[in-house]
């Protein structure tokens, strides 16, 4: 699911160069095999992710840290890593054996309720109101 969009495109490449609009080859069927084939190594490709304290490794490429984010989101299998800026949000895919582990170490790091502002006694909000 991570590689949705890399399947896609390299589907409508391969699709279009290869003449399935138009009837006209743009790109020799040896290519498009070859793109078929690198397609199918994405689907086979297992996506690594390291949690630490200070924040998460994606695909062994790019580290981010949990300041990086302002909100996570929990659907089904699928974890949102929200930022404030668009390009900067990451969906994950964690599988059903290890979600429970993931959620709660996210959840420590990301979206934690801020610390609740200290309650002043009635006897001091009656001297400060005065």
């Amino acid at each position: 699911m991570a590689q949705k969009m890399n399947i896609i495109s390299i589907c409508v490449v391969v699709a279009v160069g290869g003449g399935l609009l138009s009837g006209q080859r743009l790109i020799s069927p040896v290519i498009g095999y070859l793109a078929l084939l690198v397609m199918v190594g994405l689907l086979f490709k297992r996506q690594r992710l390291v949690l630490t304290n200070q924040g998460i490794l994606v695909h062994n490429a790019s580290f981010r840290s949990w300041k990086d984010f302002d909100d996570v989101r929990f659907r089904g299998a699928k974890v949102i890593l929200s930022s404030s800026t668009r390009l900067a949000s990451i969906s994950l895919y964690i599988p059903s054996t290890r979600r429970a582990e993931v959620t709660s170490v996210i959840r420590r790091h990301v979206g934690a309720p801020a610390a609740p502002a200290p309650r002043l006694s009635a006897n001091r909000r009656h001297r400060r109101a005065v």
